[in-house]
């Protein structure tokens, strides 16, 4: 069995190498400066990520709010212009609209300046027939007559001209 006390102490005495080695190389370590560790360089490029990811998302951000506003900006000229636009169209079609209630009343009067044109018109040649009729007409009373009838055409012809002529 010396053999195995043998092993196990060769290996004990490798083992106590292996630590003191190990401890040597952390003291040297030790002596470094931090620049020249590589844990040193992998905190740096962590720090270095974050920062230029936060710098990067502000920026980003800042581009983003820049287009949005251009975007709010154009909506509001383009909102005013249909504003704008809507205002004038419901202006045009209130004009419209009075200018169609001035044209109706306007023919109404036509129709009643026709109308009374037309009774008129009854009426003198109802006198006209009279006149015709009578067996004591003078020359006096023919030439009243032949006054009248060219008259009585005339508002006819006038008449009708009036309301053709308004109407369009």
């Amino acid at each position: 069995m010396p053999e195995f006390n043998d092993t196990r102490t060769a290996l004990d005495l490798e083992e106590q190498r292996l630590k003191i080695q190990e401890l040597k190389l952390k003291v040297k370590d030790l002596g470094r400066p931090d620049y020249l560790r590589p844990s040193f360089w992998t905190s740096i490029f962590a720090i270095v990520v974050a920062v230029g990811s936060v710098a990067g998302q502000s920026a980003i951000t800042v581009i983003r709010n820049r287009e949005g506003k251009e975007i709010r900006d154009q909506f509001l000229v383009e909102k005013t212009v249909a504003e704008n636009t809507a205002k004038k169209a419901r202006q045009a079609a209130n004009d419209a609209e009075r200018k169609k209630q001035i044209a109706n009343q306007e023919y109404d009067v036509l129709e009643q300046q026709k109308s009374t044109t037309q009774n008129t018109l009854l009426q003198l040649q109802t006198e006209l027939a009279k006149y015709s009729r009578s067996k004591n007409n003078d020359e006096t009373k023919r030439g009243q007559i032949n006054q009248i009838q060219p008259s009585a055409k005339r508002i006819e012809v006038f008449t009708s001209q009036s309301i053709h002529t308004n109407c369009k």
